[in-house]
């Protein structure tokens, strides 16, 4: 008979959820609108080197972004946010 033992630790996980929110709908042509990106982590462990990358609508033109870790970087319909934990 042979018998094996072993621990696990138990650490959980991430669990990130995103929002998106517009100021106004519908939008307008030729009127300004934000929308607003929420990421939550609802897990039990920290989120680590996060990105966020937006693609936006060739009809629209970014402005503007900026996020909790500063300003974004705009590449044509791409927005870019710095990474963060």
């Amino acid at each position: 008979d042979v018998k094996a033992e072993g621990g696990v630790e138990v650490l959980g996980l991430p669990s990130l959820q995103l929002s998106i929110r517009d100021s106004s709908d519908p939008a307008e042509i030729g009127r300004q609108m934000t929308y607003t990106l929420r990421i939550r982590n609802g897990g039990t462990l920290v989120a680590n080197g996060v990105d966020i990358i937006a693609d936006i609508p060739r009809q629209m033109k970014i402005l503007r972004a900026v996020g909790p870790s500063g300003k974004a970087t705009i590449d044509g319909n791409r927005v870019t946010f710095p990474s963060l934990d």
